[in-house]
């Protein structure tokens, strides 16, 4: 999930901590989910948007 005008995921966003403990909290994100995008996913090479409903997003 994403939001906010910079459509990043507020899990992400809220780990604004001191420089320590963001790198140790950052890396067990990190190690649990993968890699946060650097680039905001309407840039990737071959990104095409698909619409969903609920249903289908639940679905997948």
């Amino acid at each position: 999930m994403v939001s906010g005008d910079d459509r990043r995921s507020p899990h992400v966003s809220s780990l604004k901590l001191s420089s320590g403990e963001s790198v140790v909290r950052l890396g067990r994100y990190e190690a649990t989910y993968g890699l946060t995008a650097e680039t905001p996913v309407q840039e990737w090479e071959g990104y095409e948007p698909h619409t969903l409903t609920s249903a289908e997003f639940d679905d997948t």
